[in-house]
């Protein structure tokens, strides 16, 4: 596949990825940072002064502190934000003259935002994922503002695009060899999901009909995830396009991925890029 093919592909994926995350989150803003929220936006912000001032003072600037040029509250400003994330991120979507690295810049640094003030209902890994790949998006996109469609190679791509690899691989294996590290016996006796699915956090209703399933599939299940995770995300960084393209270094992480979504809801932001 062009490169040009797979920078598009990527950055539209990130795009819907952040019109995910924006949306999802304006949803819930009101109920966990609102003033009567369970963390009011209000008390996490570390400086009420304006985004330059904080910096200077040695606390993170954030889009929110520019509540005070608006003359909006703390969470009235966070809901702004996330209605201009939402555009943006549905505009690059939609228009590939907007899929620039001026668009990414900005959903990159409204969800940084919302980090720094989230607590602990934005500390998951999957937000980490999601500004680390929105912080490659940059360099990937194009820097001019508005352009024309176009299959131009550019020399930088290649390089870009192994750096979205590298994420992928270090996710993917990291998660495979954590679960050795704990040294839980769960994980080393393949019985992990014996109590997986009846104790995990926002199940499906498949996660039931997943309980039921014979020991023997679940303890081949946690097999099969430690080969997936560790041993066929080496294929990822292999030089040989034939190798990336085998079904073994990407393929069979769709499938684990998958199967995660479908008795977990959770959308996860994995560009794993075998180009």
């Amino acid at each position: 596949m062009h490169p040009s093919c797979v920078r598009e592909i990527i950055l539209k994926g990130l795009s819907l990825s952040y019109l995910w995350a924006f949306a999802s989150l304006y949803h819930q803003t009101p109920g966990l940072y609102g003033d009567e929220g369970i963390l009011p936006v209000r008390n996490t912000l570390k400086c009420d002064d304006t985004p330059l001032r904080c910096s200077v003072s040695g606390n993170p600037p954030t889009a929110l502190h520019l509540s005070q040029l608006v003359s909006l509250s703390p969470s009235q400003t966070m809901e702004a934000g996330l209605l201009v994330g939402m555009l943006v991120a549905a505009l690059s979507f939609a228009f590939v003259f907007l899929r620039n690295t001026l668009s990414y810049l900005v959903m990159w640094y409204l969800y940084l935002s919302f980090v720094q003030v989230g607590g602990d209902f934005l500390s998951f890994q999957w937000d980490t994922l999601l500004l680390e790949a929105g912080f490659l998006a940059i360099l990937l996109a194009p820097i001019r503002i508005f352009r024309r469609p176009t299959t131009k190679w550019l020399p930088q791509d290649n390089v870009n695009i192994f750096l979205f690899r590298w994420l992928a691989f270090r996710l993917m294996f990291v998660s495979g060899i954590v679960k050795l590290l704990i040294q839980d016996p769960t994980w080393w006796k393949l019985t992990a999901l014996h109590y997986h699915f009846n104790s995990q956090c926002i199940p499906t209703p498949l996660a039931w009909y997943a309980h039921q399933l014979p020991g023997f599939v679940k303890q081949f299940s946690v097999a099969a995830t430690f080969v997936i995770l560790i041993f066929l995300s080496l294929f990822m960084l292999s030089p040989s396009k034939h190798l990336r393209h085998a079904h073994m270094g990407y393929s069979l992480q769709v499938v684990q991925h998958s199967a995660v979504m479908r008795d977990r809801h959770q959308l996860r932001c994995s560009p794993c890029c075998n180009v």
